[in-house]
């Protein structure tokens, strides 16, 4: 796998050159894959590169930044929804235990997990990668007093873990697991279905408009046969769909134990009764 541009903006005196190191790349390795890295703040890739026929999957990151974090399902949505049609990868989600960029504070386990299942649900299906703050750069903290939270270093990053430290970060497992039923269930491909939500939940009838109810995202495989539901945190959901053929269980994701969940068909809507999980869950519905 190949990719033509790192991390980078793109701009019209840099384009040619991406160019020029795709075709190079297929001339000499044409049976490897190529993809273009984009920075957190690039939404879609620029029009001769998304229409290139050298250009073989999409990749995206939902990156470091507070306010980027919602890139991990509206960034993969809209490369699910581009033409031509290609596989949707989140190359570069928030890393365990990343600070911040320019702001006091670190990405945690259940952070990186919320980035996970918000981009396999939202058209990133295809996949998404996952690291450790620390063992990427092989940190030994020889300068471990080098950076102080106003005068944060590269990148307006916090230092990072000693590598060996960061051996130890739990989020790995959480990929693994992800992974692991993805295969074992053959949930490929997934279809996300967030327009089925109902958005007006108790806090925007009480008038918050931006409520975050968008968080929660919503995938239906191929052939319709199981839904998967992400939830950051419990509450009650509403669906316009009957999903009442469906057997739903729910799983809490930090302890990766499975719980029942009540839930009821009204005519109109599918309605899911909170869960007992205590942090982020994972529901899934199977038709019989």
């Amino acid at each position: 796998v190949y990719f033509i541009s790192g991390d980078t903006n793109f701009s019209p005196k840099a384009n040619p050159f991406y160019a020029m190191g795709l075709e190079t790349v297929k001339k000499n390795s044409p049976d490897s894959l190529t993809a273009m890295h984009i920075s957190g703040d690039e939404k879609m890739l620029p029009p001769e590169f998304l229409n290139h026929k050298l250009l073989d999957f999409y990749t995206y990151q939902s990156g470091h930044a507070v306010k980027h974090q919602k890139n991990a399902y509206l960034t993969a949505k809209n490369f699910y929804d581009i033409q031509p049609v290609r596989p949707v990868i989140n190359a570069e989600p928030v890393y365990e235990e990343m600070g911040w960029q320019f702001a006091y504070g670190r990405w945690h386990r259940g952070d990186v997990r919320r980035a996970l299942w918000q981009s396999l649900l939202s058209g990133a299906c295809a996949g998404i990668t996952y690291g450790a703050y620390g063992i990427w750069n092989w940190s030994d903290l020889k300068d471990q007093y080098e950076c102080l939270p106003d005068e944060l270093n590269f990148g307006g990053f916090d230092l990072s873990l000693n590598w060996s430290d960061a051996l130890g970060l739990e989020g790995a497992d959480d990929f693994a697991f992800a992974k692991t039923y993805f295969e074992a269930h053959e949930l490929f491909p997934l279809e996300p279905v967030n327009d089925r939500l109902v958005i007006e939940n108790t806090l925007s009838i009480q008038g918050i408009k931006e409520s975050g109810v968008q968080d929660i995202r919503v995938a239906q495989t191929g052939d319709h046969g199981c839904i998967l539901m992400y939830l950051p945190y419990n509450t009650v959901v509403r669906v316009k769909a009957d999903w009442s053929a469906y057997d739903f269980k729910i799983i809490d994701l930090k302890q990766r134990s499975w719980k029942n969940i009540s839930w009821k068909f009204d005519g109109t809507y599918t309605w899911f009764a909170l869960n007992s999980c205590m942090e982020d869950a994972l529901m899934i519905g199977c038709r019989p």
